[in-house]
């Protein structure tokens, strides 16, 4: 899900060549029902700095934001087919550059998988 427009999604989307539906929210009223975190030091903070000098060193590039640039991100992992939904995995970015635990996700998505 990103906070930018619908076109602005569009165009990434296309871009980046990505399957399936992507989900836009700028009124980030779903990022903050999921619990994720926002704010300018969240973005602009040493530890962030630090994770972007890192990034840049394995050649990946910042492009053009989209969207709000002071909404933090995560991973939301939601069993949709219960009532209310279960969510099966929750993290909320700490900050900009807050490392995800790829593993948790795809055990997540193995249960999610395991249930359908």
């Amino acid at each position: 899900m990103g906070s930018g427009t619908p076109e602005q999604a569009r165009r990434f989307r296309e871009q980046e060549r990505v399957p399936g539906t992507l989900v836009t929210d700028p009124s980030l009223a779903a990022y903050r029902i999921a619990g994720m975190k926002r704010g300018v030091l969240k973005t602009l903070n040493p530890k962030s700095a630090l994770s972007a000098v890192r990034a840049l060193g394995r050649g990946h590039l910042q492009g053009a934001n989209a969207g709000d640039p002071w909404q933090q991100g995560g991973v939301l992992v939601v069993d949709a087919k219960q009532r209310g939904g279960r969510v099966l995995l929750q993290h909320a970015s700490s900050e900009a550059g807050d490392p995800t635990d790829f593993a948790a996700v795809a055990r997540a998505l193995d249960e999610l998988a395991r249930d359908a």
